[in-house]
């Protein structure tokens, strides 16, 4: 059985379509609602990496709700990420994603 080398996943394309793909939900979501509109804050955070979260309130369908985007980093996974694969013990890390969380009125 031969092993296939690890590559490494092209980091800025997942996140320009993770970036996209929140843009493409909230302008549907603002169409759907016909009334909010979706404020729009960055953050850092302090160890590595950030994010943009955009919330909509007051709406003609939510009451509330946010859309947001998180890409974080790290420089050694915690024990609880590696006690299963110890390999991975001290290697530094990243993840990201999109979230919903929506209350309609």
């Amino acid at each position: 059985m031969s092993q296939h080398p690890f590559q490494q996943p092209d980091t800025n394309a997942v996140k320009q379509y993770l970036l996209g793909l929140q843009d493409r939900i909230c302008e549907r979501l603002a169409a759907v609602d016909g009334k909010g509109v979706f404020e729009t804050d960055a953050w850092d955070r302090p160890e590595g990496g950030g994010g943009i979260s955009r919330v909509i309130t007051d709406g003609e369908v939510f009451e509330k709700g946010g859309v947001n985007f998180s890409h974080v980093m790290g420089e050694t996974m915690p024990a609880s990420a590696t006690a299963h694969r110890p390999h991975l013990a001290g290697a530094p890390w990243q993840a990201m994603g999109v979230s919903l969380v929506m209350h309609p009125s």
